[in-house]
């Protein structure tokens, strides 16, 4: 009896070991199962939503490493004083070079890069750009203008980004405003500050502008390039716009800039691109040379001439006194048929008019009434600069279609300025 009994309960020990163990399987494949649907759902999720996390870091590497690089450089270049000392916003600056659109401005810059100095294009943004030295540009014609501009003008001007005709970042450092986004109400709002602070700054008296604060960057000295109109147009028309054009939409911004800044002048009321450029032409150099120190004629005027109006050459006006040596060393060796961009020609590259569109003096006639001696206004206004302008006849169709390239004395210059006149 007591065998049966120990027999039996072995058993029912075997038993209940042999069932522990089956559920114990059956366990493991429902966890098993389990563990295998939670991938398939990582795996569902991560196709719908996403990639796994080291995807993620090495995406936002990617996109983030360029922006981080640039802000390094510019902090060592800079603003950190270990190459050379920092430049504030409000530190006096050796030169601005104004010209109208399509008068070398670009070259220039590079020009006179070359000579060791750091003259930005259309930015006086000392924070993220190279223009310790000083600007040459367009847009910062603005300080220069004598009217009170309108308010719808301002508003159609910061109702959208007007890039490259003008940014609120080419006066002075973004700090408010995301980089991210393309334009929102900050930049908008940013823009129009920046309108009414530059706007006339340098042109009144005291060098007080209309809201009566100074200009945020002063300059030393302000120059004025000017090109020949016929060459200034052709490279605007090769650029944004045509010869026959009346919509002139590549140009959009940059006429939108020119409403702001010359308020009184008829730009709807003239149809065709090139009589708004020659317009252009007209009223920037005359506004700018009522105020400008000096000007040059890009097409005779070499760096080392354009560096020595500037003041880099003479120690009583050289704001750093390193350029001295620097700029007259270069310029002794170019004078020898050496040094960095000897021998190059300047004022005659022209990328942007890469159609080789020609403009003549008779394009220039059939402007509307407002503007209708438009012609005789431009011609007038470039003999005066030191062109000699041919074909100034009606009858003599040989040479109205002349361009002259050669150059005479200025006869109204007062000390070192044009004499003005009114503008139409």
């Amino acid at each position: 009896m007591t065998m049966k009994r120990r027999l039996a309960s072995n058993k029912l020990i075997t038993n209940k070991s042999a069932y522990s163990e089956s559920k114990k399987g059956v366990g493991n494949i429902e966890h098993w199962e389990v563990n295998k649907k939670a991938e398939e759902d990582k795996i569902k999720y991560n196709s719908r939503y996403g990639v796994d996390w080291r995807i993620f870091v090495i995406i936002t590497l990617l996109v983030c490493s360029p922006k981080i690089l640039q802000e390094a450089w510019s902090y060592y270049h800079l603003r950190s004083g270990w190459v050379r000392p920092s430049v504030a916003i409000g530190d006096e600056r050796q030169i601005l070079i104004l010209g109208v659109v399509g008068s070398g401005k670009v070259q220039m810059a590079a020009e006179l890069g070359k000579l060791g100095l750091e003259v930005g294009h259309e930015s006086f943004d000392a924070y993220s750009s190279q223009v310790r030295d000083g600007t040459i540009s367009f847009v910062h014609g603005l300080r220069y203008m004598s009217q009170r501009p309108l308010r719808e003008n301002i508003a159609d001007l910061c109702k959208e980004s007007r890039t490259p005709a003008f940014h609120p970042t080419m006066f002075k450092p973004n700090l408010h405003c995301s980089s991210y986004s393309s334009w929102d109400r900050c930049w908008m709002l940013q823009c129009a500050s920046t309108v009414i602070l530059e706007y006339g700054c340098a042109a009144h008296p005291g060098g007080l502008g209309i809201t009566g604060a100074p200009c945020h960057t002063p300059f030393r000295r302000t120059l004025l390039q000017v090109r020949h109109p016929l060459r200034s147009i052709a490279s605007m028309l090769g650029g944004l716009g045509s010869k026959n054009s009346t919509s002139c939409s590549r140009a959009k911004h940059l006429f939108h800039t020119a409403q702001t800044l010359f308020p009184d002048q008829p730009w709807e009321a003239v149809d065709k691109c090139i009589h708004k450029f020659a317009l252009l032409w007209l009223v920037y150099n005359r506004a700018i040379m009522q105020y400008a120190d000096d000007f040059y004629r890009v097409e005779d005027t070499p760096p080392c001439k354009v560096a020595s109006l500037a003041g880099f050459t003479n120690s009583t006006d050289v704001i750093f006194p390193a350029h001295l040596d620097r700029v007259n060393s270069v310029c002794s060796k170019r004078d020898y048929g050496e040094g960095p961009g000897n021998r190059e020609e300047h004022g005659t590259v022209n990328r942007k008019n890469s159609k080789g569109i020609e403009v003549t003096w008779k394009m220039l006639e059939g402007a509307p009434y407002p503007v209708k001696n438009l012609r005789n206004q431009v011609q007038d206004l470039a003999r005066r600069l030191g062109y000699i302008v041919r074909g100034l006849r009606k009858d003599d169709e040989e040479e109205e279609e002349s361009v002259s390239y050669e150059y005479i004395t200025p006869p109204l210059l007062v000390g070192a300025k044009m004499m003005s006149d009114p503008v139409i």
